[in-house]
Protein backbone atom coordinates (compact mmCIF):
# COMPACT_ATOMS: atom_id res chain seq x y z
CA UNK A 1 0.00 0.00 0.00
CA UNK A 2 1.61 3.51 -0.78
CA UNK A 3 2.67 5.36 2.12
CA UNK A 4 3.09 1.78 4.06
CA UNK A 5 6.38 0.37 6.26
CA UNK A 6 7.67 -3.21 5.56
CA UNK A 7 9.86 -4.27 8.50
CA UNK A 8 11.47 -7.82 7.66
CA UNK A 9 13.32 -10.45 8.91
CA UNK A 10 15.30 -12.62 7.27
CA UNK A 11 17.77 -15.64 8.04
CA UNK A 12 21.49 -15.47 6.94
CA UNK A 13 23.71 -17.52 8.28
CA UNK A 14 26.20 -17.87 5.57
CA UNK A 15 28.91 -15.79 4.63
CA UNK A 16 28.19 -13.46 1.71
CA UNK A 17 30.17 -14.99 -1.85
CA UNK A 18 29.39 -13.41 -4.91
CA UNK A 19 28.97 -9.86 -3.43
CA UNK A 20 27.21 -7.80 -4.94
CA UNK A 21 25.11 -10.13 -7.20
CA UNK A 22 24.10 -12.46 -4.23
CA UNK A 23 20.47 -11.83 -4.20
CA UNK A 24 18.51 -14.67 -3.93
CA UNK A 25 19.89 -15.98 0.09
CA UNK A 26 18.44 -12.60 1.72
CA UNK A 27 21.57 -11.12 1.72
CA UNK A 28 21.90 -7.19 1.66
CA UNK A 29 22.71 -7.14 -1.79
CA UNK A 30 19.43 -9.34 -2.56
CA UNK A 31 16.82 -7.54 -0.11
CA UNK A 32 18.28 -4.18 -1.75
CA UNK A 33 16.62 -5.82 -4.86
CA UNK A 34 14.02 -6.75 -3.82
CA UNK A 35 12.98 -3.75 -2.57
CA UNK A 36 13.87 -1.34 -5.23
CA UNK A 37 10.74 -0.47 -6.20
CA UNK A 38 9.38 1.02 -2.63
CA UNK A 39 9.83 4.92 -2.19
CA UNK A 40 12.70 4.32 0.64
CA UNK A 41 14.73 2.07 2.03
CA UNK A 42 14.95 3.22 6.02
CA UNK A 43 17.18 1.06 7.19
CA UNK A 44 18.68 -2.24 6.68
CA UNK A 45 21.19 -3.73 9.22
CA UNK A 46 23.21 -6.84 9.96
CA UNK A 47 22.56 -8.76 13.21
CA UNK A 48 25.46 -10.49 14.72
CA UNK A 49 28.64 -11.53 12.89
CA UNK A 50 29.96 -14.66 12.36
CA UNK A 51 30.85 -16.37 16.15
CA UNK A 52 26.78 -15.80 16.69
CA UNK A 53 26.16 -17.32 13.95
CA UNK A 54 27.84 -20.68 14.62
CA UNK A 55 26.96 -20.37 18.16
CA UNK A 56 23.28 -20.55 16.39
CA UNK A 57 24.01 -24.40 15.51
CA UNK A 58 25.53 -25.15 18.49
CA UNK A 59 23.02 -24.27 20.41
CA UNK A 60 20.69 -25.68 18.40
CA UNK A 61 22.44 -28.86 18.49
CA UNK A 62 22.89 -28.89 22.37
CA UNK A 63 18.74 -27.96 22.63
CA UNK A 64 18.08 -31.36 20.51
CA UNK A 65 20.11 -33.42 22.40
CA UNK A 66 20.31 -32.81 25.90
CA UNK A 67 17.76 -32.59 28.83
CA UNK A 68 16.52 -29.12 29.25
CA UNK A 69 18.28 -28.58 33.05
CA UNK A 70 21.43 -29.81 31.38
CA UNK A 71 20.79 -27.70 27.82
CA UNK A 72 19.04 -24.42 29.35
CA UNK A 73 22.72 -22.97 31.34
CA UNK A 74 24.74 -24.22 28.87
CA UNK A 75 23.22 -22.80 26.50
CA UNK A 76 23.08 -19.29 28.39
CA UNK A 77 26.38 -19.21 29.35
CA UNK A 78 27.00 -19.97 25.41
CA UNK A 79 24.95 -17.06 24.53
CA UNK A 80 26.56 -14.41 26.73
CA UNK A 81 30.51 -15.65 25.78
CA UNK A 82 29.67 -15.39 22.07
CA UNK A 83 27.78 -12.15 22.34
CA UNK A 84 30.84 -10.55 24.23
CA UNK A 85 32.95 -12.30 21.30
CA UNK A 86 31.32 -11.83 18.67
CA UNK A 87 31.67 -8.04 18.85
CA UNK A 88 35.83 -8.36 18.43
CA UNK A 89 35.65 -10.37 15.99
CA UNK A 90 32.41 -8.65 13.96
CA UNK A 91 32.27 -9.10 9.92
CA UNK A 92 29.13 -8.13 8.60
CA UNK A 93 29.66 -10.37 5.92
CA UNK A 94 28.93 -12.83 8.13
CA UNK A 95 25.67 -12.63 9.81
CA UNK A 96 22.54 -14.49 11.69
CA UNK A 97 19.93 -12.27 10.14
CA UNK A 98 18.92 -8.93 7.92
CA UNK A 99 16.43 -6.54 9.30
CA UNK A 100 15.03 -4.10 6.72
CA UNK A 101 12.51 -1.49 6.90
CA UNK A 102 11.30 0.25 4.12
CA UNK A 103 8.78 2.83 2.85
CA UNK A 104 5.95 1.59 0.19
Amino acid sequence: KPGGICILSTNMSAPLHGEPHDYFRFTKHGLKYLFKDFSKIESLEENGGALLSIGQYIVWGIKEKLPRFLSLPLIVSLNFILKKLDKIFYDPRFTTNYVIVARK
